[in-house]
């Protein structure tokens, strides 16, 4: 039977309620193995928050925030990142991917993200410039040959060429399971592979060596005071000679304040883009439209100038 519209309001406000309950917990868990214990220990509560946050996402009810990429001061691509509220209520992101995979909904999930990330980035190419470029996250072990058609008849059916949307490997699963041809496929397309969080869980230099990519991201915890730290100076270093001899980009995530910014510019050469809350928090399509239109417009004019 059909619940009726209040009781079902009654229904998912409990629910969010002892959604909360388990924030803290969320909070500690740093993989996806620590989420599934937590979803193991209150099955039938998960399974209907899942269903709850299903439907949700299924009716396109989330949203995009678009963390800017600075290079050489101009913004001319941005990261997607997902955001979602059920009753005014903030899912956690990693734990709703966890959940996600959890009922083996990831791959449908990322290929909704996909399909909103069309949208968008029509308009950014619009109103910004027509080479604009996102990226956005997706865990490793879904790259197979489904994903990667469903990926390029997402682009077709929106008439956006292969170079328009990259994709970043997260570092919370292993890449010994991923096809390094169907990677490899991906990249002959033009389409940009990056190496997400280095320096972190599974992005180290072994899988930097033995699985192809264009981009590398350094993570946020070797980032993060990289102006006093010389220890993780010297694995960024490594790295960018590795990429440097490979042809291989590269991008610093997290990076907060000045001296950060002149540290990673020199030990980089000034050929890295930078991404994080020294230039911009994430933002909405309209807030990153009116953003980087102001910031190109003055790196233009002090060119004039």
């Amino acid at each position: 039977m059909e619940e009726k519209g209040f009781e079902k309001d009654i229904k998912t406000k409990l629910m969010l309620s002892k959604y909360n309950d388990f924030m803290q917990e969320f909070k500690s868990c740093s993989t996806q193995e620590d989420f599934f214990k937590v979803f193991n220990s209150r099955p039938t509560f998960f399974k209907e928050f899942f269903d709850l946050f299903r439907e949700q996402v299924c009716s396109n009810n989330f949203d995009l925030n678009y963390q800017p990429q600075i290079s050489n001061g101009k913004c001319k691509s941005a990261e997607a990142l997902f955001r979602c509220k059920i009753e005014g209520t903030f899912l956690n992101p990693a734990a709703m991917f966890a959940l996600a995979s959890y009922y083996n909904f990831e791959k449908e999930l990322n290929i909704l993200i996909l399909n909103k990330i069309c949208k968008d980035i029509t308009t950014f190419r619009s109103k910004i410039s027509p080479d604009f470029n996102v990226s956005f996250n997706i865990n490793p072990q879904l790259i197979d040959r489904d994903f990667y058609n469903l990926f390029y008849s997402t682009l077709a059916k929106n008439n956006l060429s292969p170079q328009s949307i990259g994709i970043e490997l997260l570092e919370s699963s292993p890449f010994d399971k991923v096809n390094s041809n169907l990677i490899k496929n991906f990249i002959n397309n033009g389409t940009s592979i990056y190496l997400d969080d280095y320096g972190t869980g599974f992005a180290n230099i072994e899988t930097l060596k033995s699985t192809p990519f264009t981009h590398v991201k350094f993570a946020g915890e070797i980032v993060s005071g990289i102006d006093a730290n010389p220890q993780n100076q010297n694995i960024i270093i490594s790295a960018l000679e590795h990429c440097n001899s490979n042809g291989i980009k590269t991008v610093f995530e997290h990076v907060e304040t000045k001296e950060e910014l002149l540290t990673i510019n020199k030990l980089s050469n000034n050929t890295s883009t930078i991404q994080g809350y020294y230039f911009s928090k994430p933002l909405d399509s309209a807030s990153l439209v009116e953003y980087t239109n102001q910031l190109n417009l003055q790196e233009e004019n002090l060119k004039e100038n």
